[in-house]
């Protein structure tokens, strides 16, 4: 009877420890893992934290939301005219399943200059 009493104990606690511990949850947004640096990057500031720019291969022409707005940036007059110089780290963005629209990621910037 103890011996049966100890094994579920056992069993009991064994499951319990098992049950608890979990996989450290991957960092994602500002805070989270950088998944690329872009350095000296044309971009155009198109407002409100976004920018877009041409992040080369394999990514291609994307966009970002800056982590930290600065209220002195100023909104590009041409969309398709840079106006920033921009070097930072681009953050992972959680993958949410498919969506029709495009979701791009948050920008660290390490570096800004007007152009």
């Amino acid at each position: 009877m103890k011996k049966l009493l100890l094994l579920t104990f056992i069993i009991t606690t064994s499951l319990a420890i098992s049950c608890s511990k979990k996989d450290p949850e991957p960092r994602y947004g500002c805070e989270g893992d950088t998944e690329l640096t872009v350095t000296h990057v044309q971009a155009v500031y198109q407002g409100n934290g976004f920018f877009t720019f041409d992040a080369g291969a394999p990514y291609g022409a994307s966009g970002a939301w800056a982590c930290k707005v600065d209220s002195g940036w100023v909104k590009s007059d041409d969309p398709k005219k840079t106006n920033y110089i921009i070097s930072g780290n681009i953050k992972k963005v959680r993958f949410i399943g498919p969506t029709l629209i495009a979701v791009y990621p948050p920008i660290e910037i390490t570096a800004i200059h007007k152009n």
